[in-house]
């Protein structure tokens, strides 16, 4: 499945945290809508990976806001060949990425 980085809006709960797929669709749970945007962080992963309805992904918490994300497995990959990885923290610029009806985190591509 190719990964889409564009203009269009990433699902995230009343605090912040973003979410992989939104609930609503299936579990009328409120969802915030924000923009694609890009920002310069700290993440740790954290010892969690999850598969939700086509893709498998990992979970991760900025050292900063403390909010979590989601990283599918190929970006994973992709972070530990562009990124250092220290101890399970990546710090470098992100942004989110869609693939199918699925939403994660991704590195900014200079």
């Amino acid at each position: 499945m190719v990964k889409k980085i564009g203009d269009y809006k990433i699902p995230f709960d009343n605090k912040g945290n973003q979410y992989h797929y939104p609930p609503e669709h299936y579990l009328g749970v409120k969802v915030t809508w924000k923009d694609n945007f890009s920002f310069e962080d700290t993440i740790e992963l954290l010892e969690k990976m999850s598969t939700g309805r086509s893709a498998k992904f990992f979970h991760a918490r900025s050292l900063i806001t403390k909010k979590t994300f989601t990283i599918f497995t190929k970006d994973l990959l992709e972070f530990a060949q562009k990124s250092i990885i220290d101890h399970g923290k990546i710090t470098d610029t992100f942004t989110f990425c869609k693939r199918g009806q699925n939403y994660g985190l991704t590195i900014l591509e200079a």
